[in-house]
């Protein structure tokens, strides 16, 4: 997210960061992402 927010607008970021808290980051738990793959995040209903 900290590399991505220079490319984008302000509100943007924001917008972004909180639908990663609110929805994909307690999805993740503490779980490493390399013990994430495509297949698992695909089959994700939402």
């Amino acid at each position: 997210m900290d590399e991505r927010k220079s490319g984008v607008a302000p509100a943007q970021h924001a917008k972004t960061l909180a639908r990663m808290k609110n929805d994909v980051f307690p999805w993740l738990g503490k779980r490493p992402i390399s013990d994430i793959d495509a297949p698992e995040i695909l089959a994700v209903q939402p």
